[in-house]
């Protein structure tokens, strides 16, 4: 089955725990990225955050490729890809634009800016040059439809396959002008060729401390803009990152957090294509929040936590009143919270 990063798997016992609790630690990393940051310690959490672009959005990536079957025929797994994951972007993405539009026209604060939106300007941002965060669903739609057709045109032989993908998002990169980058293909192609070669997910306490020290090590000699500049660099602190995490979420100590990383690593498509209109409400109360505590840590904190609960509240509501198969082709769109007898 081709099962999405965000959770296109519906049957609890057919998922992997541990890459809903990491892909939730993601997700929540990435909405608190998008958070305004404000007050007197604006600059920390601008330093933090850049760190956690250091391996976020690449563990997400590592993660999808690993996911990705190619056992549907090409003209299935396009249907799934088309259904589950352009037309809740393409929907959101244009009430985003329309959004920011309205914003920029009536001079509200926003952080980004297009002026007058105009069905050229729409076209270009939905299949070119998507903004806000959701350029990783275009991203997402782009590598899952390039490895459809890679397969088709590769006649599912590993080698031939690859190469078709490489020459596939080459072209769409750098012929038809598409917003991807080489790192994000290649942590894609990392977890899929892992996917190929059998690798097991396996967690060991053993491996724990050398990663950790790879952890340690890496963000002691490399500022995040050189773990950027070195796709080896990046990588090895993404791997280490992901099973590390892996790890900490399989103790039994730390099993209610896990259920409740997993609950929301299963509903990432919701927050990804929702959080974005929370966070812009939440910007007028930043005033009011930031005359209690000055910092703007408790704002970010605060808001990041709302914008993912809000989301996956709003899923619940869309399946409520059935309109679900008109944002996201399928009737339930809300994914439920593991029970223990289900881990």
């Amino acid at each position: 089955m081709n099962a999405p990063l965000t959770g296109d798997v519906s049957d609890t016992k057919t998922r992997i725990m541990g890459l809903d609790c990491v892909k939730g630690v993601a997700i929540v990393l990435m909405v608190y990225g998008h958070s305004t940051f404000v007050g007197t310690l604006s600059d920390v959490q601008h330093h933090i955050n850049d760190y956690i672009y250091t391996f976020h959005m690449a563990i997400f990536l590592f993660i999808s490729g690993y996911l990705f079957s190619p056992r549907p025929a090409p003209k299935v797994s396009l249907k799934k890809t088309f259904q589950n994951l352009f037309l809740p972007y393409a929907i959101f993405l244009t009430l985003y634009l329309l959004g920011l539009s309205i914003a920029n026209a009536r001079e509200f604060p926003t952080t980004g800016q297009i002026g007058r939106l105009t069905l050229f300007m729409w076209i270009d941002k939905i299949i070119l040059h998507p903004i806000g965060p959701y350029w990783f669903l275009h991203t997402l739609v782009i590598y899952q439809s390039s490895l459809a057709l890679s397969f088709w045109i590769g006649k599912k032989t590993n080698t031939w396959c690859l190469f078709s993908f490489l020459a596939i998002t080459f072209i769409l990169r750098d012929v038809v002008g598409m917003t991807l980058s080489y790192s994000n293909t290649g942590f894609l192609v990392l977890g899929y060729a892992m996917r190929l070669g059998d690798v097991q997910l396996c967690q060991s306490w053993r491996n724990l401390i050398p990663n950790v020290i790879l952890i340690v090590l890496i963000y002691s000699f490399y500022p995040p803009k050189a773990i950027h500049a070195s796709f080896f660099v990046q990588t090895c602190l993404v791997i280490s990152l992901f099973f590390t995490m892996l790890t900490f979420f399989e103790t039994p100590l730390l099993k209610n957090i896990s259920t409740i990383m997993a609950f929301v690593g299963k509903n990432t498509l919701v927050i990804l294509v929702l959080h974005v209109f929370f966070l812009n409400g939440f910007k007028f109360f930043a005033g009011a929040i930031l005359s209690l505590e000055s910092t703007g840590v408790l704002y970010s904190i605060s808001v990041t936590l709302l914008a993912v609960a809000l989301s996956i509240a709003s899923a619940r509501v869309f399946d409520a009143l059935r309109i679900s198969k008109y944002f996201f082709a399928r009737n339930h769109v809300y994914q439920p919270m593991m029970t223990p007898s289900d881990a």
